[in-house]
């Protein structure tokens, strides 16, 4: 995909688009699990809280501890749309 867009990717280094996640290894999901495990158990396998503990897009953080960079301002914004689609029903 990288190639196709003429995105420097597929490495760690200056200059290249960086994107990665961050998993909690305690986790329930993901505690105990082997190589060949940990990844659809990260994925499929859900239970309560996210093994997913920080994500970071082009190098920057957007998740940090579970909690995305923009919360508030964005359920500010859900909980604003919901109640005008509400007083227009």
């Amino acid at each position: 995909g990288a190639r196709a867009t003429g995105r420097a990717a597929g490495a760690l280094k200056q200059g290249a688009r960086a994107d990665w996640i961050v998993l909690d290894p305690d986790h329930p999901d993901l505690a105990e699990q082997t190589s060949a495990t940990w990844l659809p158990s990260a994925v499929f396998c859900e239970h309560g809280d996210t093994p997913v503990r920080d994500v970071f897009v082009g190098g920057e953080r957007v998740i940090h501890e579970r909690r995305h960079r923009d919360e508030a301002r964005l359920y500010a914004d859900y909980r604003r749309a919901l109640a005008q689609l509400l007083a227009d029903a």
